[in-house]
């Protein structure tokens, strides 16, 4: 048996590897995230905290491409507890966190989000 036929397809496959590990991870080195406290109804986006998680992703993906931002990815998550209070500017306690490439960092600053 030749030791040297069995390198071959160990080689191609440790560099196919670790060319789609270079690909997918890319974008999340030269990204940012920053995050936006939700609240009841003050959001710029114009839609409330009663609408589900996936029509306020979308709804911000949609604010932040009016805006010329694109977004890598975004994600909500329950990180506080909610404000007990019945205004629009109260808190839900989830944030939304968007990844945008480092040169956006400044809009989306300007935007409010953190």
């Amino acid at each position: 048996m030749n030791i040297s036929k069995l390198n071959i397809p160990v080689l191609s496959l440790f560099i196919i590897g670790f060319c789609f590990i270079e690909s997918c991870s890319k974008d999340e080195i030269d990204a940012n995230v920053l995050y936006w406290d939700q609240t009841a109804c003050a959001d710029p986006w114009d839609i409330s905290s009663n609408s589900s998680d996936k029509e306020q992703l979308a709804a911000v993906k949609v604010y932040l491409n009016e805006n010329n931002i694109p977004v890598i990815k975004i994600t909500i998550k329950k990180e506080l507890e909610g404000e007990f209070c019945e205004a629009c500017v109260c808190l839900t306690g989830k944030r939304i966190f968007v990844y945008v490439q480092k040169e956006y960092t400044d809009d989306m600053k300007l935007l409010g989000f953190k």
